[in-house]
């Protein structure tokens, strides 16, 4: 772990109670991962199971918690970004509340202020959701 969810907090535009993300796990080239603790008054929670825009939204707060760490790294200042679209969309399961997630990211392509990334999320080995998304960096 490269960032416990109380850091990853500070680098992340969203605040409580829309807070989708947890701990950082990596963060480099080679893409991002973090994990997430769903918890039962989660707002993006429907009859105790953690809803498909809520891995969408778990996915792009992975890309705010891990591009923001790799800006501070850098010498730089996090930037805001948000979802421009999401493409790609398979859902296969919705976790429940009190399960951990681990989201992973991969870069695909950045051009000017937009990264495109394929974005998986996971409860253990199974696979809840993959997409791909645009994310758009406010400058």
């Amino acid at each position: 772990m490269i960032l416990e969810s109380n850091k990853v907090l500070e680098i992340i535009p969203q605040k409580a109670p829309f807070i989708m993300v947890g701990d950082l796990l990596q963060a480099d080239e080679n893409g991002l991962t973090s994990s997430f603790v769903i918890k039962e008054d989660n707002v993006l929670c429907e009859n105790g199971a953690f809803s498909t825009a809520g891995l969408i939204e778990n996915i792009a707060q992975t890309c705010a918690a891990g591009f923001g760490y790799l800006a501070q790294k850098n010498g730089a200042e996090p930037q805001v970004g948000f979802i421009g679209s999401v493409t790609r969309l398979i859902a296969y399961n919705n976790p429940n509340a009190g399960e951990t997630i681990t989201t992973s990211v991969k870069v695909i392509t950045t051009f000017e202020s937009i990264t495109m990334i394929k974005g998986e999320s996971f409860l253990g080995e199974e696979k809840l959701l993959e997409c791909e998304m645009k994310i758009v960096i406010v400058e």
